[in-house]
């Protein structure tokens, strides 16, 4: 499993720019960094789905409850680019670390032949990853 760290581009980014170090960044909201990690994914068009508890009617008829996904299901599935691979997105903000069902089903998906990504806290790595994934193409597909 590929590990995103949070500061990676924040950096070079600053550098580039001639600022001695990044702007300090605000943070996230889970959900606010799913929706950019969405973002991201959608800019490069890669094709995926955000896993969302569907609402579902309670047996009283007062309300809804949220259905959940399989224990440890991540947060976005995609089809990695080129590979046509199932790519399995798990989003996490700084303390939270990956559940043992998480990481059970992150090395499932890496058993059969998928590959796995944990962001945290930004998506400067993924934004990374999709970068040279689009370079790769370029040189194979001139």
């Amino acid at each position: 499993m590929s590990r995103v760290t949070p500061d990676g581009l924040a950096f070079i980014r600053a550098k580039q720019a001639g600022q001695k170090r990044p702007a300090k960044k605000t943070k996230l909201t889970h959900g606010q960094l799913v929706t950019s990690a969405s973002k991201l994914l959608t800019a490069f068009n890669v094709v995926h789905s955000i896993t969302q508890g569907m609402p579902v009617p309670l047996p009283d008829g007062k309300g809804y409850r949220r259905a959940r996904a399989i224990p440890g299901w991540p947060d976005i599935t995609a089809i990695y680019p080129g590979s046509g691979k199932l790519w399995g997105i798990e989003v996490k903000i700084t303390p939270d670390k990956p559940s043992k069902a998480q990481i059970k089903c992150l090395a499932d998906i890496e058993a059969a032949n998928g590959i796995t990504t944990l962001v945290v806290d930004s998506c400067d790595g993924l934004y990374a990853v999709l970068n040279l994934m689009r370079i790769m193409n370029r040189k194979n597909n001139p």
